[in-house]
């Protein structure tokens, strides 16, 4: 029967090889090699997991009909924002003037810290929006 990790190429008795050649005492002379050794032997775990430095793919871009849009009252147009069901909302409200939009100016769309770095819309609006701080004056 063959283990998982044998289908992926690795298997165990080419990993006991080796370590067993590779940290015999007997072939370390010197401090430097025995160094060396042991540089190599810590990085090679990272190397042979693939996994290690992949980057994360890029949020999608949030929806209305998104439940978590749904659940913060998310609107990508903020002159839609029902008044009566989110009195607190104003006019000058977006996403773009929000502290937790973390998109550059000038683009369509932006990450938003709220829906864990999602797309949302410059001009949207929900109801975790929060005054972007002013800058701090040198």
């Amino acid at each position: 029967m063959q283990r998982k990790w044998q289908n992926q190429g690795v298997h165990f008795t080419e990993v006991v090889q080796f370590f067993h050649i590779f940290m015999i005492p007997s072939r370390i002379s010197t401090r430097r090699h025995f160094l060396g050794k042991i540089a190599v032997s810590a990085a090679l775990p990272a190397f042979w997991c693939g996994q290690a430095f992949a980057q994360t793919p890029p949020a999608g871009k949030l929806e209305e009909t998104d439940p978590m849009a749904t659940a913060i009252g998310y609107k990508k147009d903020t002159t839609k924002v029902v008044a009566s069901k989110y009195p607190t909302h104003k006019a000058d409200q977006k996403c773009n003037n929000c502290g937790l939009y973390q998109g550059k100016p000038g683009d369509a769309n932006g990450a938003c810290l709220a829906v864990g770095g999602k797309l949302v819309a410059v001009a949207g609006w929900c109801s975790v929006w929060a005054k972007k701080p002013d800058p701090a004056k040198p």
